[in-house]
């Protein structure tokens, strides 16, 4: 919609947060909502808020303040709430990685390249493909080969489309086809050089070409790219 309509929407929502204070769920979607409108430090006071008042386990707030943190260039505390989050809920996959590049941001380059290696294996463990494209591979029946297939065909149609072209990538490792992810990769960092997902993909991909040195350059890009994600 335009402007005045989300301040609209941002006006109601944080009017319903008024009524429905202990609604864990509307301040949720109003914090993300701050966040889609690039209100980023409402948006963290909002999800420092949640975290504070519900204190039971739940995964999402602390996941997505922790990537709140990462783009607002303040690693430490991304590293905190990550670490946090790890240890309350060890099932989530994706957080290790994530971790790797917070410690990078935070100024621990070594540390956290391993611990983003750490990360992208156990993703391998656990789900068989990276972490990234889990919704589109639940939403194919969970078979990665009729997912890659699917994305190739979008993705081919629609070369400029950045996030198909990285879906692509997660799945060409996913599938073994390194070389195709490689080279899909150098050629969007032609017109994407400050894409920190494209060096992240790049990162992977050179360390399962043994290749870790490489794979160290891009991954530091990628960590100190990381407030320029979308």
């Amino acid at each position: 919609g335009s402007k005045p309509e989300k301040e609209l929407g941002l006006t109601y929502m944080a009017k319903a947060e008024e009524i429905a204070t202990y609604s864990k769920f509307v301040r949720i979607l109003y914090a993300r909502e701050l966040v889609r409108a690039h209100r980023d430090e409402e948006g963290i006071k909002e999800y420092q808020k949640i975290i504070s008042m519900f204190k039971e386990p739940w995964t999402a707030p602390h996941k997505e303040l922790g990537m709140l943190y990462m783009r607002n260039n303040q690693g430490q505390e991304a590293v905190e709430e990550l670490t946090t989050l790890i240890k309350a809920d060890p099932s989530d996959p994706s957080l290790q990685r994530q971790l790797g590049l917070a410690m990078a941001q935070a100024g621990d380059q070594q540390a956290g390249f391993e611990e983003f290696q750490k990360g992208f294996t156990r993703e391998q463990d656990v789900l068989s493909y990276p972490a990234a494209v889990k919704g589109l591979v639940d939403a194919h029946g969970g078979l990665v080969d009729a997912t890659y297939q699917d994305v190739k065909k979008q993705a081919d149609k629609n070369p400029n489309d950045m996030k198909l072209q990285l879906d692509l990538a997660r799945l060409e490792i996913a599938t073994g086809k390194f070389k195709d992810a490689r080279d899909r990769m150098e050629k969007a960092r032609k017109t994407q050089e400050l894409n920190p997902e494209v060096h992240e993909v790049m990162a992977e991909v050179m360390v399962r070409q043994n290749q870790p040195t490489s794979g160290y350059d891009e991954f530091r890009s990628a960590a100190q790219n990381l407030h320029l994600q979308n």
